[in-house]
């Protein structure tokens, strides 16, 4: 596992790359976003700890010849916590290119820090310049995101809106 120190170290010729096209990006949000993610790795581990103790119990309880029902409703239902949420994604394909843009997507993230938001140039595609995506397990915040996102652009400058 990396340290997440050393990856934002790392991060430093990046930030300074993306500055130069426009973007800012706030260490405090990205520490933020990797404590929100070791958090999640450290509860995913809790729950495989625990459901390799039921798999034992139910194990040893069989071999013992007793009820082995409540058990697997327990392990049920630590399955169902691992279960992922489906994203859900909208892709904006957008007629002016990401400098136009760089403000407008800045203010998203700021407002929606949970969103994934991805920009994608695109140099060979007479149809669109950019096509924009906003990622989420929450329908409605992505949908919220992407409404505050559209109407910080003018109309004529989508072509496009796919989910």
């Amino acid at each position: 596992m990396h340290d997440a120190r050393a990856l934002i170290d790392m991060g430093d010729e990046a930030v300074r790359r993306l500055a130069r096209r426009g973007y800012t990006l706030e260490l405090s949000s990205l520490e933020s976003l990797q404590s929100r993610r070791s958090q999640s790795i450290r509860t995913a581990n809790e729950l495989r700890a625990e459901s390799k103790r039921v798999a034992q119990e139910v194990q040893k309880t069989a071999r013992a010849g007793g009820d082995v029902s409540a058990l697997k409703d327990t392990a049920r239902k630590l399955k169902e916590q691992f279960r992922d949420e489906p994203f859900h994604l909208v892709s904006v394909f957008l007629s002016v290119g990401e400098g136009t843009l760089a403000e407008h997507l800045n203010e998203v993230v700021r407002g929606y820090p949970e969103l994934m938001l991805g920009s994608y140039p695109e140099l060979a595609n007479p149809e669109y310049k950019v096509k924009v995506t906003l990622e989420s397990k929450d329908r409605t915040y992505m949908e919220r995101a992407l409404g505050d996102f559209l109407a910080r652009l003018p109309a004529s400058v989508v072509v496009r809106i796919q989910q």
